[in-house]
């Protein structure tokens, strides 16, 4: 009952109202340290980081000649699952033919029929 103001009391959401513009208020009074904005032609920069900021190995050249490259990827690409060795890539310039003879497992005419799709759709591969 200190000279009369025990019912004055500041409630949370009376404190968050006025908190923000408090600190606007002393924000205003903080004083400002240079009257003139900074600009990049003010700082120095040493000659050496403009030219190469980062320092960067010489490219090296390769030891094997594209020729062997593409024998080393040809001989890795040119096998059958089996290791059977392919002589050359197939190409079908025609339509292509699938029959399916002995016993025939019960899930296999699903699984040819949706390779089959694939085949058409993906590959473009005219088959019957």
């Amino acid at each position: 009952m200190l000279c009369g103001l025990n019912f004055w009391k500041p409630s949370a959401i009376m404190m968050k109202k006025l908190l923000l513009p408090f600190c606007i208020m002393l924000n205003a009074c903080v004083p400002t340290t240079s009257q003139e904005p900074v600009s990049r032609a003010d700082m120095e920069i040493t000659g050496a980081f403009v030219l190469n900021p980062i320092p960067v190995a010489p490219p090296t050249t390769l030891s094997v000649s594209n020729k062997d490259l593409a024998t080393d990827f040809l001989d890795l690409t040119f096998q059958l699952e089996t290791g059977k060795a392919l002589p050359v890539f197939t190409r079908f310039e025609g339509p292509i033919s699938v029959a399916i003879h002995g016993r025939i497992p019960a899930p296999l005419p699903a699984e040819l029929n949706r390779l089959i799709n694939r085949l058409r759709s993906e590959a473009d591969i005219d088959i019957f």
